[in-house]
């Protein structure tokens, strides 16, 4: 009989049943029943179906958010002075970011936020986070179609909550521009900079180059003066040297050369999580 029924009556029905119940496991009691199109999402909010349509580069949620434990305004505070004195997690935050990661104002606060193909790498660093309390539901599997290739990737998107330490950071890593927020490189990376932080910066937006055998840092959301400062971080405090690649006309990437990549493995092969080692030309750390 279920199977009779229309997908907008069956949807009436389950709105229903959501308003007389909040508690209602829909993913694992109700939905398996109702087979929606992808890109078709029930907000319960304003018990709606919505169907998106979309030209250019789109997300879709493969699978419905795990549930978030909410935080005290007090827990919040809490948290942030923790962060502020744990060292180990700034680095790799402070790597998160100089790589994919970005930090989104929610509300009145900011969260830490960050999308990866590397399904163990961002289980490793869910569960880092994890320990200090930072987050509430693990990773979640997305889809997107890039709005030029039309071709549709997967990855994995995590989310902090949201506390005044990521509200902190954001004026120290971001400034608006028309009306925009635009990630920037702070002028005292140099004192941040750590080969932890470089190792999850490698790990999220480092890339090897087996036929050159060099090294290339994405920095793609830099300006070229930006580029240049961490350029020249990383000569000061590593001695590792590099050059500058022009990436899609526009755009500035660091490159590692092959006489240099010795010396920066040595520096973080260790600290580098196993399964992104391979983006420091290293096939196995065992």
């Amino acid at each position: 009989m279920l199977k009779s029924f229309s997908p907008l009556l069956w949807t009436r029905l389950v709105l229903m049943s959501c308003k007389l119940n909040r508690g209602l496991n829909l993913n694992r009691t109700v939905l398996p029943f109702f087979p929606l199109q992808r890109s078709a999402l029930i907000d319960l909010t304003t018990d709606r179906l919505s169907f998106f349509h979309s030209s250019t580069t789109s997300y879709s949620e493969t699978t419905p958010p795990a549930k978030r434990k909410l935080l005290s305004k007090g827990e919040k505070e809490q948290l942030s002075k923790q962060l502020a004195n744990n060292q180990d997690m700034k680095e790799i935050i402070l790597g998160v970011l100089l790589g994919d990661g970005c930090i989104a104002l929610h509300g009145k606060g900011a969260r830490l936020q960050f999308m990866q193909k590397d399904r163990e790498f961002i289980e490793d660093l869910y569960s880092k986070f994890e320990l200090v309390g930072i987050v509430g539901g693990g990773p979640k599997p997305w889809s997107y179609t890039h709005k030029l290739s039309g071709n549709t990737h997967s990855a994995y998107q995590l989310k902090t909550f949201t506390l005044p330490f990521f509200l902190d950071l954001h004026t120290e890593w971001y400034k608006q521009v028309n009306g925009k927020f635009i990630k920037i490189l702070p002028y005292n990376i140099g004192e941040w900079l750590t080969p932890k932080a470089l190792a999850y910066f490698i790990a999220c937006d480092g890339t090897y180059n087996k036929l050159r055998g060099c090294i290339h840092l994405c920095t793609d959301s830099f300006t070229l003066d930006e580029v240049n400062l961490l350029r020249s971080v990383l000569l000061e405090r590593f001695g590792i040297e590099s050059t500058i690649n022009l990436a899609n006309r526009v755009q500035y990437r660091i490159r590692i050369p092959k006489d240099q990549v010795l010396k920066l493995q040595a520096l973080i092969k260790n600290i580098i999580p196993l399964s992104m080692a391979y983006r420091i030309g290293i096939l196995s750390l065992e």
